[in-house]
């Protein structure tokens, strides 16, 4: 009798965490890229930002959000002077995790597909993005955050994720 209600239990639990999945992707799915961009990156959106593309590869507990836009330099000062973003180098994209130096000391990765079961989309190509002006913030009060903005002026395109594993 034990086991069948511990096997009702993980049937439930299991059951449970598949419907919040599906309902965080259906959320994600029916919520336009402007509206997330400005939930966690910029709001008002500035004029010059267009092909808005975002994804969504951590999906419970927390998030982690990545964005893809055409923006240019000015509006991208507004990203910049909008968070506490600080300077960061050497930063490269390499199987799944974004990796970057914020002094030839301190340096940080983060999982972006490496470790959610999710598939990069076709678009997400930081490395593919040429030479950058790379900022990050990384906090951890109790919770942790990161951000991260990629930016190459020549091509006015920027990537921007954030990271939260709790909302």
């Amino acid at each position: 009798m034990k086991r069948f209600k511990l096997a009702g239990i993980i049937l439930f639990i299991c059951i449970f965490s598949l419907c919040i999945c599906i309902y965080a992707t259906v959320i994600l799915m029916k919520t336009p890229p402007s509206e997330i961009f400005s939930r966690y990156v910029l709001n008002p959106i500035p004029e010059s930002v267009t092909n808005i593309k975002v994804d969504r590869p951590k999906k419970v507990w927390g998030y982690l959000y990545t964005f893809r836009f055409d923006i240019n330099k000015e509006d991208l000062d507004l990203i910049i002077n909008s968070k506490p973003l600080k300077r960061v180098w050497n930063v490269k994209y390499i199987d799944g995790f974004l990796e970057w130096e914020w002094d030839p000391k301190h340096s940080l990765s983060l999982p972006v597909y490496a470790h959610w079961g999710a598939f990069e989309p076709l678009w997400f190509r930081p490395e593919k993005l040429g030479p950058t002006e790379s900022y990050a913030y990384d906090k951890e009060e109790g919770q942790t955050n990161v951000q991260v903005l990629l930016y190459n002026q020549k091509k006015g395109q920027a990537y921007f994720i954030a990271y939260s594993p709790s909302h």
